[in-house]
């Protein structure tokens, strides 16, 4: 069974990502882009934002708006931080800044808790390319991998849409991170709730957007 929220080894969208970014036996990219597009997607996913379709001339999916449902926190720190930055902006915001704005401030939970835990230690600074997360302890980075590994291999068993969504955040970022096979449309597969799919489709294609160089954003 992929791992699901209701597992008790769940973590959140935006720390499994981290996880998943490897680049080396013992290395991860820094989060940025893709910590943003995961938190903004779990947050759909519990019903806390929506999004509203742009009104302007060019209406691409990452020109939609996002709009605070419900501001109750998760008791996720990072989740929370993200919701907290929508809450404070009084007007509805397109898609493409929002996620290059939390995705700052989401990723720097996410790696200062990896490295509160004992589970990874910063080796240079974010976002530079040069720097990364080294890992000491790969117990969470195994569940992550687990998860990821799971719905690419078997997405008709999946359960929970967010790890349907961890394919597709890293199918839809930068090219070393996406798997076997062509790209392809932003979601793979019919793993999200109707209400939820049209946001997290502008979300995928905002972070396939920043993304697209595979360079810093």
């Amino acid at each position: 069974m992929v791992t699901g929220a209701s597992d008790p080894r769940a973590m959140s969208l935006p720390e499994a990502t981290q996880w998943v970014m490897r680049i080396g036996s013992d290395r991860l990219r820094f989060a940025w882009v893709e910590a943003g597009a995961a938190a903004l997607i779990d947050l759909a996913l519990a019903g806390r934002i929506d999004s509203l379709p742009n009104r302007g001339f060019f209406n691409q999916e990452d020109q939609r708006r996002l709009i605070v449902t419900d501001s109750t926190p998760l008791g996720v720190p990072e989740l929370d931080r993200a919701l907290e930055l929508l809450v404070a902006h009084d007007k509805p915001r397109r898609i493409k800044r929002w996620i290059w704005d939390i995705g700052r401030a989401v990723s720097d939970i996410v790696r200062a808790d990896a490295v509160a835990a004992g589970l990874a230690e910063e080796v240079g600074t974010f976002p530079n390319l040069t720097g990364h997360l080294r890992v000491i302890d790969d117990s969470r980075q195994r569940i992550a991998v687990e998860m990821l590994d799971t719905a690419r291999r078997q997405p008709g068993a999946v359960t929970d849409p967010r790890s349907g969504a961890l394919v597709d955040l890293m199918r839809n970022g930068a090219p070393q991170f996406r798997g076997e096979g062509v790209r392809g449309a932003e979601i793979e597969h019919e793993w999200y709730p109707r209400e939820a799919r049209a946001t997290v489709n502008g979300l995928l294609w905002a972070q396939r957007v920043r993304t697209a160089s595979g360079g810093i954003y």
